[in-house]
């Protein structure tokens, strides 16, 4: 393009309208085409043509003054080359980045692995312990790994130290609060046990003073709970009393045990309204929220007091009867039986002189008045008997019952068909050997003569309880209705007429006199038709009781 002074095109390539259009007063400028040249105040640059985007140049001439050409090229072919080399660089940079990113990745991974070993092997400590053979070793690392085998066997030590104490730890916790549970839990069922006995119960402390009571307490004493509440156990004795009971106190706490206090002098407390009453106390150790003290059981016994009472003015009463018994004994056994020796005597001497000469019914009279004078002389001797039984203090002695039983057998005329036999071995016992005699001939004679059949068989057994010997006569007779069974052990009491069996009804009841004056017990055992046992037990160790349990149960 060449253009004049003025802008105005002089000679255009591609329009030729627009050559020397000034002079057909049309005029168009090169910087409309260009502007951007002109804005920039630029002499070359990449512009917007009309043709679209090309590369301009413009410079002034000699030709004329003000005279300037333009020049312009297509903007790809000027960047063409700068293209292709632009292409060819950015080829080999990424060749280059690619190498220099594979040996940097390289490198790296070299360089890298020994830390990702070591982190892999840090990572897995929690998991399943150090893996001190995974350590890198090669160069510095292998520094760095002897520093962290070293500080991994400590971790180590440490934390099984640590294990081995947070479990020791709760395993004591443990036991702590089962102990704690177990003494919440006995204190709660002691208190449940003070509060339900039957007796008085509180708990002093070491000061006297009283810390748990129960209702019966209250009760006994007339104090409310809260007024027993810390006071003073010494307000509950009488005033006379309290500074022998304080010096009691003292010397127990100093060596306390469980035992009865006061024991063979009479204990009396003090209600709330000063009334005395007697009572019977017992003291035991007791800890109690970790505090020693004494928990002391109390009783009443104005009751029992009245009972010993009536008890000592009943047993007096009782053996004065039995002296009466012995005596009254005494005067039968001597000045009736007298008399009724001598009407014995004179029917005999009738029935002597005159039985010839009467009658059958004579006779038959003079046999039966016979009978009937010895009966009543056996009647007589039983009274005696019986007054006597458990009543003579007759020592023990060592006995051997296999002896006393084959002397018995030996001594009772039994009839032909009845057997008397022992089953197994019998024991030698602390009796008696009088009483222990006549006590086995009452009970075989009595088993002989109420079989009820011709032929039978009685066995004498025994046998060892917790702390007696059971003794047992047994017989295969007819048997006992259980409505007799107390009967039987009552004086004169026969179940069959006495003119059938020829006894006074005194042998079972002299029986049970001796048995339970020694401290044993006697009872029948019998289903009709099936015969009868009589058992009796003998203590280990006999007590002489004078007065026997049929005589305390019955005051006649």
């Amino acid at each position: 393009y060449v253009v004049d002074a003025n802008g105005n095109y002089i000679s255009h390539p591609d329009d030729a309208d627009a050559e020397f259009a000034v002079a057909l007063g049309t005029g168009m400028g090169w910087e409309d085409d260009f502007s951007a040249l002109v804005s920039g105040g630029l002499t070359k640059g990449v512009v917007r043509a009309p043709g679209g985007r090309v590369g301009a140049a413009i410079a002034d001439t000699t030709l004329n003054p003000g005279v300037r050409i333009i020049e312009t090229a297509p903007y790809a072919e000027i960047t063409a080359s700068a293209v292709r080399a632009q292409y060819a660089a950015l080829t080999v940079g990424v060749v280059a980045l690619l190498g220099t990113l594979m040996c940097v990745g390289v490198l790296a991974a070299w360089i890298v692995r020994p830390f990702k070993r070591m982190a892999s092997v840090v990572e897995s400590f929690g998991e399943t312990g150090w893996d001190l053979d995974r350590l890198p070793r090669q160069g510095e690392f292998g520094i760095v790994a002897d520093a962290f085998g070293h500080f991994a066997r400590t971790i180590e030590e440490r934390t099984r130290a640590l294990e081995s104490e947070v479990e020791e730890r709760s395993r004591v916790e443990e036991e702590l609060r089962a102990q704690v549970a177990m003494v919440v839990e006995a204190e709660e069922r002691f208190r449940l046990v003070v509060e339900a006995s039957p007796n008085g119960l509180c708990v002093v402390d070491q000061a006297g003073k009283i810390v748990l009571v129960n209702k019966e307490m209250e009760k006994m004493f007339g104090y409310s709970r809260a007024e027993l509440m810390g006071m003073n156990v010494d307000n509950l004795v009488p005033l006379e009393a309290r500074g022998a009971h304080r010096e009691h106190r003292r010397s127990y706490m100093a060596r306390p045990e469980a035992r009865r206090m006061g024991a063979g002098r009479d204990l009396n407390a003090r209600r709330k309204d000063g009334s005395g009453f007697p009572v019977e106390i017992g003291l035991n150790p007791v800890t109690q929220e970790g505090r020693s003290g004494v928990l002391a059981s109390v009783v009443d016994i104005t009751d029992r007091r009245r009972e010993e009472a009536a008890l000592e003015s009943y047993a007096w009463r009782l053996e004065r009867s039995n002296r009466a018994l012995e005596k009254f004994a005494y005067v039968v056994s001597h000045d009736i039986k007298a008399p009724l020796r001598g009407i014995s005597s004179v029917a005999t001497w009738i029935a002597e002189d005159f039985g010839p000469v009467v009658d059958d019914d004579a006779r038959e009279n003079l046999t039966l008045l016979l009978e009937r004078t010895a009966r009543l002389g056996r009647l007589i001797d039983g009274i005696l008997e019986y007054s006597r039984a458990g009543r003579e203090t007759d020592p023990l002695e060592q006995v051997n019952t296999s002896d006393v039983i084959d002397d018995v057998i030996r001594s009772i005329e039994l009839p032909p068909g009845v057997v008397v036999r022992t089953e197994g071995e019998l024991p030698l016992i602390k009796y008696n050997d009088t009483k222990l005699r006549q006590v086995f001939q009452n009970l075989i004679d009595n088993a002989a003569k109420h079989l009820g059949k011709p032929i039978g068989i009685i066995n004498v057994s025994c046998e060892e309880t917790d702390d007696a010997w059971a003794f047992e006569v047994r017989d295969d007779g007819v048997g006992i209705p259980e409505r007799h069974f107390e009967r039987i052990f009552e004086l004169f009491q026969t179940l069959r007429p006495k003119d059938e069996t020829g006894t006074t009804g005194a042998g079972l009841a002299i029986t049970k006199r001796i048995v339970e004056s020694f401290g044993g017990t006697i009872r029948v055992v019998s289903k009709e038709g099936e015969g009868a046992s009589f058992i009796f037990t003998v203590p280990f160790e006999p007590t002489r009781d004078h007065t026997s349990a049929s005589e305390q149960a019955s005051p006649a």
